[in-house]
């Protein structure tokens, strides 16, 4: 097995052993002293990287001024390297906010590590704003987690769903004892507004939960439509709201949402429903309603989608790669640095088997 990257790479988040400001061609990674043989996920932040490997061990590389790969490590590390403080679980899951880090074991506990400024890591900003090392939340029988900028939202095994972090948009989904919005938490808090969710996925300042019968709930930042509400109408969206999307038909019973900063996407049955923020070419295509969800025409046989801040990647069933929106790193891994209108394809020396996304960088 092969890993290839390409992107921003201002802090070595990309494991080429160099600091640069980009590399626009799909170049294959190197290691500090390890090897990974199976990836089964690859998530990054604003510039650091995790990848968790089929055997549950996490390994990271780029930038660690908030601890963010942990505190063993120096600031930038160019290279991919074993998170050693995991070592001893079995992770299952990980998720990347711009400079914190998650991770979820086989039993359902959640350990993070990295900025805690806002509260993101589920943790009292009285104790602590910087957590160098992987500590283990009083949390148990979570099913998934996901990360935004300054948020984190993760799922526990009735349905329920827990935020924490940054609300000042919203995205927390928490009214307080007075009906008003809670704009801060530093501890994981109920939402009450959905239930049975299924599947989570957070944006900048927003989140996007699909339930077990496959019904869709948004809510946070909705200021370019990324909520799939119209702007012009309600900017800001403080509790879960259903959002119909009947006019698209049935979603399939394994539909899976994926959020960027400010552009969303639904991959149900091989195809993309996309909306949200379209002035990088975010959507694949021009739109003239850019926040109502609709299908992205001439693209089928999806098998995982992965969003960066405001670009794409599509990994089809033949094993190729797609690319589209926002270019200015070499995020889509084609010639020049100009905004990719519509899905072109990555040139890669083989077939490729996952696919994953940071803010401005891919692998």
């Amino acid at each position: 097995m092969k890993i290839f990257s390409w992107g921003a790479n201002s802090y070595g988040q990309l494991s080429l052993g160099i600091q640069a400001e980009e590399n626009v061609k799909p170049t294959e990674i190197k290691y500090e002293n390890v090897k990974v043989l199976e990836v089964d996920n690859i998530n990054g932040g604003g510039g650091h990287t995790l990848l968790l490997d089929k055997q549950g061990k996490v390994f990271g590389c780029g930038c660690n001024n908030h601890g963010q790969l942990t505190g063993n490590l120096k600031d930038n590390t160019v290279l991919m390297t074993s998170i050693c403080a995991l070592q001893t679980c079995v992770i299952t899951q990980i998720a990347c906010g711009w400079d914190s880090s998650y991770a979820l074991t086989q039993e359902g506990t959640v350990f993070v590590w990295g900025s805690n400024k806002y509260g993101q890591l589920g943790i009292s900003i009285e104790k602590v704003v910087i957590v160098k090392d992987p500590i283990k939340l009083d949390l148990d029988e979570v099913v998934q987690i996901s990360a935004g900028l300054r948020h984190a939202a993760l799922i526990h095994k009735d349905g329920s769903v827990y935020t924490s972090g940054s609300g000042r948009k919203g995205q927390l989904g928490v009214m307080g004892d007075n009906k008003s919005p809670v704009l801060h938490n530093d501890g994981f808090q109920k939402v009450i507004g959905v239930k049975n969710a299924r599947q989570i996925s957070c944006g900048q300042h927003h989140i996007i939960a699909v339930t077990i019968d496959c019904k869709v709930f948004v809510w946070g930042d909705n200021k370019y439509g990324q909520l799939g509400l119209d702007p012009a109408k309600q900017s800001l969206v403080f509790e879960p709201r259903h959002l119909p999307l009947d006019h698209l038909g049935p979603l399939s019973a394994n539909v899976v949402s994926y959020s960027g900063w400010t552009h969303c996407a639904l991959l149900t049955g091989g195809e993309v429903i996309n909306w949200g923020r379209n002035s990088y070419n975010q959507l694949g295509e021009k739109r003239e309603l850019p926040w109502y969800p609709a299908k992205l025409s001439g693209l089928s046989e999806v098998k995982q989608l992965s969003l960066g801040s405001e670009h794409n990647l599509a990994l089809l069933s033949t094993g190729s790669i797609l690319s589209w929106g926002w270019n200015e790193h070499g995020n889509c891994g084609c010639e020049g640095h100009d905004n990719v209108e519509t899905p072109v394809s990555v040139k890669l020396p083989g077939d490729c088997i996952k696919i994953g996304t940071g803010s401005g960088h891919n692998f």
